[in-house]
């Protein structure tokens, strides 16, 4: 299928790669490389939230996390993985790491977010608030998707809610 798909033959496939498994990771690979150079993910968490709401702040993250998500390329490989999931070792593992990176990443702009009095954590848990936060957007995310792929016009305005509410909880 993949050969057929880019136009080879499947002997020529995997000439250059031993298993489906190692197409799926070096695609893998490749395009988190060009994600993480298009979009700057290794930024500056405390200069990125300088003198910004704090709704400002994850609203702009989630509109670049959206729009990233959104290319073609991307988007096509993320259909592939979420079907594979569940059957293949390669698509659970990347899954996984991609949460990981999310949860990592979302907790280091909470901290700056703290560090720059933007949120306030006194007394509750920036490990629970970053989980909380990362798989709820996320979840309304597909939420979102399944509304434009069954043309259903009323969308997004879960994820400006939450985050509004999210930031009155942690003001």
């Amino acid at each position: 299928m993949i050969a057929n798909r880019v136009g080879i033959r499947k002997a020529t496939l995997f000439s250059h790669f031993k298993s489906k498994e190692d197409i799926i990771q070096s695609l893998y690979e490749c395009l988190r490389e060009q994600g993480q150079k298009k979009h700057n993910l290794s930024m500056d968490y405390d200069k990125f939230v300088q003198d910004k709401k704090a709704e400002d702040v994850l609203m702009e993250v989630v509109n670049n996390y959206r729009h990233m998500n959104a290319q073609k390329d991307i988007a096509d490989f993320y259909k592939f993985i979420y079907s594979e999931r569940a059957i293949n070792p390669s698509a659970a593992m990347i899954m996984l790491t991609e949460t990981e990176t999310m949860l990592r990443q979302t907790k280091n702009l909470l901290v700056a977010m703290k560090r720059n009095d933007i949120l306030s954590f006194q007394g509750k848990d920036i490990e629970l608030a970053s989980i909380i936060f990362c798989l709820t957007i996320h979840e309304l995310m597909d939420i979102e998707n399944d509304r434009k792929v069954n043309s259903l016009d009323d969308y997004g305005e879960e994820i400006h809610n939450f985050i509004i509410g999210f930031c009155n909880l942690y003001a």
